[in-house]
């Protein structure tokens, strides 16, 4: 079967050839470990990128889907003001951020909320849609054709990085707070300005030919939602409505993912009309019990733990854990089969490759 099609069975609730196996991402020193062992048959079958991200490590253990970035922008028309630190800046929703190089790789470090004070949040004016680059289009259309057509992976494009994320961020989390409970107004008038950037990006994934597309939201910690399901409702859900709509109304598919406990606001994402969602949880507990009380109304996805099982054990217990999250799991499809997080470079390569031949022998229909 082919694999957008093995995706889109299962998310429909229809039986595939197999459960369909999602890693989000993989590591630099994963990749590089995975090139030591396998680098000629990796190059005989060439590189896999899309959008900037280099999944050929997925490909080649026949991932059928990771995530990829959202679309790369031009520069704000209105300038972002300058920090003392050279290290530092700002982006549009006024988070601070650290530039680090390592192993020649930059990344950006968070590192506070720049909105601390009403004064600052009241003059904000940067939060508006970036025009995304002009070339970014085709080149990323032909890109997604390769992955699909030529690699059998589907890559699930970030689109949105969530409201209360850039909330908490960039104006603190005390401040989160009081706007939540005490200033509705302020919350709705800044939410709106966020949604505005946000369905910019998915209307540009969409018009580049990028069906899955993935809403992240930090509204969840290990063991409990961070914010209450009723606040959840009443001033996120109708953001979160209007991203699927947006979404299925071009024929794509929507993903949502939170870190921590999402059993606390799964029905408020089911109403939302959320396709799947992936369960970073690495309690498998957390997943039986959504599939059991859920399952045929959303698609799960998850939740092998990178560290305990795909790290520290071997493969003989992977086997076992996968099996075990198979036999509770596959019944009714709507069940994708993944890990909590990205392959990093404690990963052993030798668990991963047993996840994935598991998979196929026992999520076989």
């Amino acid at each position: 079967m082919e694999t957008q099609k093995r995706i889109t069975s299962v998310i429909a609730g229809k039986e595939p050839d197999r459960i369909p196996v999602y890693i989000p991402g993989a590591s630099n020193r994963f990749a590089k470990r995975l090139d030591e062992q396998h680098g000629e048959d990796i190059e005989s079958q060439h590189v896999c990128i899309c959008n900037g991200k280099d999944i050929t490590p997925l490909a080649f253990l026949g991932i059928d889907c990771c995530d990829v970035p959202g679309p790369p922008h031009l520069e704000p028309e209105i300038p972002l003001p300058s920090l003392d630190d050279d290290s530092l800046f700002l982006d549009i929703f006024g988070r601070v951020f650290r530039r680090r190089i390592i192993r020649e790789v930059e990344f950006h470090v968070y590192q506070g909320p720049y909105l601390t004070t009403e004064e600052k949040m009241l003059k904000w004016d940067h939060a508006t849609p970036l025009q995304i680059e002009p070339d970014w289009f085709d080149r990323v259309y032909s890109e997604i054709l390769d992955c699909i057509e030529k690699h059998h992976i589907c890559p699930i494009f970030n689109g949105c990085d969530g409201f209360f994320t850039v909330l908490e961020g960039s104006i603190g989390v005390r401040n989160t707070a009081y706007l939540f409970h005490d200033y509705p107004e302020f919350l709705s008038m800044y939410l709106d300005k966020i949604f505005q950037v946000w369905s910019t990006d998915i209307k540009g994934i969409l018009d580049a030919g990028g069906a899955f597309i993935m809403i992240s939201d930090d509204i969840g910690e290990r063991s409990r939602p961070t914010i209450t399901p009723d606040l959840v409702e009443r001033y996120l859900l109708p953001y979160y409505e209007q991203f699927v709509n947006l979404i299925h109304s071009k024929g794509g598919i929507a993903f949502f993912r939170t870190s921590g406990d999402v059993l606390g606001i799964i029905e408020v994402l089911i109403k939302a009309g959320f396709d799947a969602v992936h369960v970073m949880s690495t309690e498998i507990s957390y997943l039986e019990e959504a599939k059991l009380f859920w399952g045929d109304q959303i698609c799960l996805m998850g939740n092998v733990d990178c560290m305990s099982v795909l790290s520290f054990s071997n493969p003989s217990q992977v086997k076992n854990t996968v099996a075990k999250i198979i036999e509770f799991a596959k019944a009714g499809a709507k069940f994708m089969l993944g890990t909590a997080s990205d392959l990093g470079g404690s990963v052993r390569l030798e668990n991963v490759k047993m996840l994935v031949n598991t998979a196929r022998h026992l999520g076989a229909y």
